[in-house]
């Protein structure tokens, strides 16, 4: 929740220290979900959004390793 706060704020900084805590939180749920499900519509969806979160961290940290580009 605090990474999506921060993301609607663009407050850079504070979203690279939070985003990855998220993701491992995602990753975990896929893996306990796959366990239970298989790969199955949930798992996909779960695993899309893990994706999300990796692609928005090296998006952000791009940026802030470039500003102003």
């Amino acid at each position: 929740a605090a990474a999506v706060g921060h993301l609607r704020g663009c407050e850079l900084p504070e979203l690279i220290r939070d985003v990855p805590d998220a993701v491992a939180a995602v990753d975990d749920c896929a893996t306990a979900l796959l366990r239970v499900t298989g790969s199955s519509p949930m798992y996909n969806m779960v695993v899309a959004d893990r994706d999300r979160g990796m692609l928005t961290l090296r998006l952000t940290s791009i940026l802030l390793k470039h500003p102003g580009n």
